[in-house]
């Protein structure tokens, strides 16, 4: 299987096509930070112009779940506005109907979906597929909207049982917690959820069972039977 996410208005052959608003072309309506598929079901992931709409936290998931949806070895191609390249691009435009245009590009538009959360320079996206468990990253130019300030990279899902479990451990908490109010809420939740499957993988002793339990009874009880499931299978 082949997935397409956020497909928006455009069909790739050969592809499951899958968005979560557009019922346009998509073979699927499914919310990319909470795939419907199961572990190791996928041999690719593309993802053209979809982190840019979904912030920080919702491209950490969705790099979290295409992890865990791709089978070993298998890629994940993304394309989405360079923040520096996109910047320039405004900042050196001419006139009036050129600025507007470079806006658009970088804000998006207000259709549901359409607005974009976040510009990601080349270091943080790379920073971020790594701790999402992925590597061999490659910057390429981009293969659609050219000229804009637009950047591909790809990747492959290496093994990462601390990724695997961080992935299970953020769908355990989007069952069991209420969505948090602010934003520096989310944040913490997230930080968390990370320090928990780091220790929890790097070390295997009762004080870090122990610390870990503590920190996800600080997020939520209903959390620790799932993440003592989840650590003995990741582990």
């Amino acid at each position: 299987m082949r997935l397409h996410l956020g497909c928006g208005g455009v069909h790739r052959p050969g592809h499951l096509n899958v968005d979560r608003f557009d019922r346009t072309v998509a073979d699927l309506l499914a919310d990319a930070e909470a795939l419907p598929f199961a572990d190791d079901s996928a041999e690719a992931v593309l993802a053209e112009h979809l982190i840019e709409h979904l912030g920080y936290l919702g491209a950490l998931r969705m790099l979290g779940e295409a992890h865990r949806v791709l089978r070993p070895g298998g890629r994940i191609e993304i394309e989405t506005p360079d923040a520096r390249a996109s910047f320039r691009s405004f900042l050196a435009a001419r006139t009036a109907r050129a600025r507007a245009e470079r806006l658009t590009w970088i804000f998006g538009h207000e259709q549901p979906g359409g607005g974009h959360r976040i510009l990601l320079p080349r270091e943080l996206l790379r920073r971020m597929l790594r701790d999402a468990g992925f590597d061999r990253i490659r910057f390429e130019r981009p293969r659609t909207h050219l000229h804009r300030g637009g950047v591909r990279v790809t990747a492959r899902r290496a093994e990462a049982p601390a990724a695997r479990l961080l992935a299970d451990l953020r769908a355990l908490a989007s069952r069991t917690l209420p969505r948090p109010a602010r934003h520096v809420e989310a944040l913490e939740v997230e930080r968390l959820l990370a320090a928990a499957a780091a220790r929890t993988v790097r070390r295997r002793d009762g004080r870090s069972a122990e610390r870990t339990a503590l920190d996800l009874l600080r997020l939520s009880p209903a959390l620790v039977p799932g993440w003592l499931a989840a650590a003995r299978r990741r582990g």
